[in-house]
């Protein structure tokens, strides 16, 4: 039983989060650091021990202490997504190709991009702290209305951010979000470019 206690103990210490100087949660297993990826266009009959599979064949020696894989989801056009939790070293080397062959299929890879959100205003690209938004602390978030929360609320979703019915503040639907999304990956991927074409470059004596 102690020493049970004792593994549990340092796995809990192990992995941790912690953030980045941008407010987002990193996950680190062990001291390093895990990214987390998006793997879309699987095909509708895969299993999740053939990306598993698939994923052994793309790096060398993994270890299952390494990653995590969520569960195969359904998408559109008869294909399915999945989450993979890895080490940051391996996901470089996922992103760097920027695919994977599952199968018969390739599929493509992707980094999940945290998009800065105030708690404040709701708005995109600051944090409360720096915040010279409305403040709608305490407002509903499915209609943006005072006097009830979400629990409670009878009214059709409306996002006060771009002025829309139909979705809520912060949905995957709202314009501002898709733009902040779009430039939060195109800094991601120009930051990589540039961090990995570094890193790859053989350095002359």
């Amino acid at each position: 039983m102690k020493k049970n206690k004792e593994k549990v103990d340092e796995v809990e210490r192990a992995l941790k989060e912690n953030k980045d100087n941008k407010g987002n949660h990193i996950r680190k297993y062990m001291g390093e650091k895990m990214e987390t990826l998006f793997i879309r266009g699987i095909d509708a009959v895969t299993s999740k021990e053939e990306v598993i599979s698939a994923l052994k064949k793309e790096i060398a020696d993994l270890d299952m202490t390494e990653y995590k894989l969520g569960d195969l989801r359904p998408m559109s056009n008869d294909t399915q997504a999945i989450t993979l939790n890895i080490i940051q070293r391996n996901a470089n080397l996922l992103l760097n190709k920027g695919y994977i062959n599952i199968g018969y299929v390739r599929c493509s890879i992707e980094k999940k991009i945290n998009v800065m959100k105030c708690r404040k205003c709701w708005e995109y690209g600051h944090d409360h702290t720096q915040c010279s938004g409305p403040n709608r602390l305490g407002k509903c978030f499915k209609c943006g209305e005072d006097g009830h929360t979400i629990k409670d609320c009878k009214n059709n979703d409306h996002c006060p951010l771009c002025q829309t019915e139909g979705h809520m503040a912060g949905s995957g639907k709202c314009k501002l979000f898709k733009t902040q999304l779009s430039r939060a990956r195109r800094i991601e991927r120009n930051t990589f470019r540039r961090t990995f074409s570094t890193h790859a470059t053989p350095h002359r004596i």
